[in-house]
């Protein structure tokens, strides 16, 4: 399969990138390795509990706002009986970040072992506030299992609200509230969540390995996000023009 100078380094891409040049170019554009630790996730289980309890963290509802505290006291708690010098180290360490169908079963066992009850949805609550709180990051496999809206809107509003704002601000309204457009909205909050940072600080690497490791009928909203921050000029010039022409398989 031939290729041309345009396709990988923008211009009217219109020939398929062949799977022979994707690791060359992944070379020239690696993708961030997921850090093991960082401030908020050596904080301590009162310090976390205390950012919760304010903005942006804090819910505008009082039982919404319990259900947070007790999910997040629950996980923490499970948590603190795995080995690890952090939060994120124990996350890794438990069966949960292996099983993002069916993680709050752990708990719940471990909760009836001591004569409790820890409910799914406080749960699952607790877990997007510590996600939120950037304590821990589950990985990207875990999180496209998931596949949570409110995920998105957790942390576009605590994690990068200033960086979500000027996406929002370049990106024509219609597209970002298309299908397409809120699931590529989801796609760049889980690089948020799994590396840390921001919008900003999301690389072309990032990318293009979610895109190669993606099932075909699975990519567009990835190809679409890679787009809007190739477009607005958040990367570099000769990153590739497109992702959409990109072949995984050759």
């Amino acid at each position: 399969m031939t290729t041309t100078a345009e396709t990988v380094t923008g211009g009217p891409a219109t020939l398929p990138l062949g799977w022979g040049q994707v690791p060359a170019l992944m070379e020239k554009f690696p993708p961030r390795t997921p850090a093991t630790t960082w401030p908020a996730t050596e904080a301590s289980r009162e310090e976390i509990l205390d950012t919760l309890g304010k903005p942006p963290f804090r819910t505008a509802t009082k039982s919404a706002q319990q259900a947070r505290l007790q999910g997040a006291r629950w996980i923490m708690r499970w948590l603190a009986t795995f080995p690890g010098e952090n939060w994120q180290q124990r996350w890794q360490a438990c069966p949960a970040s292996a099983d993002a169908r069916g993680w709050t079963s752990h708990i719940r066992r471990f909760g009836q072992e001591i004569g409790a009850r820890p409910t799914h949805s406080a749960m699952t609550a607790g877990l997007l506030a510590l996600i939120c709180a950037d304590a821990v990051r589950p990985d990207l496999s875990w999180l496209a299992s998931r596949n949570s809206r409110f995920l998105r809107l957790g942390v576009e509003a605590t994690r990068d609200a200033e960086g979500f704002a000027r996406l929002r601000a370049d990106v024509p309204t219609d597209v970002l509230e298309s299908q397409d457009g809120s699931r590529a909205l989801i796609v760049l909050a889980h690089l948020v969540v799994a590396y840390g940072g921001g919008i900003e600080d999301i690389r072309v690497g990032d990318l293009l390995a979610l895109r190669a490791r993606s099932a075909t009928n699975r990519t567009r909203p990835i190809q679409l996000a890679y787009g809007w921050l190739r477009d607005t000029g958040r990367f570099p010039a000769d990153a590739p023009g497109t992702l959409f022409h990109l072949e995984v398989r050759g």
